[in-house]
């Protein structure tokens, strides 16, 4: 007769074989498989846990397939804004020296203007001047 307990069967796995949904990082050596309510005793096939294990890894793998789909859609999506934000940064940075531009020729024409109408005024003033030493001089 076999001196197990009835209640709980235990289990030795090999180190490639994990427990499905288990931690994956270390080697589990051991796992607990309840029995049913009846006397008779369940078997675990050592195929059977490499099949779940498979099924498992495979799990997994869709998962990180998933994953990495993701992160890739994701990084793509920054990179098209990247450079959405970068053409907009351009536009202001061109709109910026366009503005410059402008206000700086606009400034250099009000300049021009200013110092012509200072020439004017400085012509007419020695006219003016001119014309009272005449008038001065006739009388004389």
């Amino acid at each position: 007769m076999n001196t197990e307990p009835t209640s709980v069967m235990a289990l030795r796995i090999d180190e490639n074989i994990h427990a499905p949904g288990g931690p994956r990082s270390g080697s589990i050596t051991s796992l607990q498989i309840p029995l049913s309510l009846s006397t008779s005793k369940r078997r675990v096939h050592a195929e059977g846990l490499k099949m779940l294990d498979k099924h498992w890894q495979m799990k997994e793998e869709k998962e990180k397939l998933q994953t990495m789909e993701n992160r890739i859609r994701r990084l793509e999506f920054e990179d098209q804004r990247a450079k959405k934000m970068e053409e907009l940064a351009h536009k202001k940075a061109d709109n910026m020296i366009e503005n410059r531009q402008r206000h700086f020729e606009d400034m250099l024409m009000k300049k021009n203007y200013y110092l012509n109408l200072q020439l004017q005024e400085n012509k007419q003033r020695l006219l003016n001047e001119q014309m009272r030493k005449e008038s001065k001089n006739k009388i004389h």
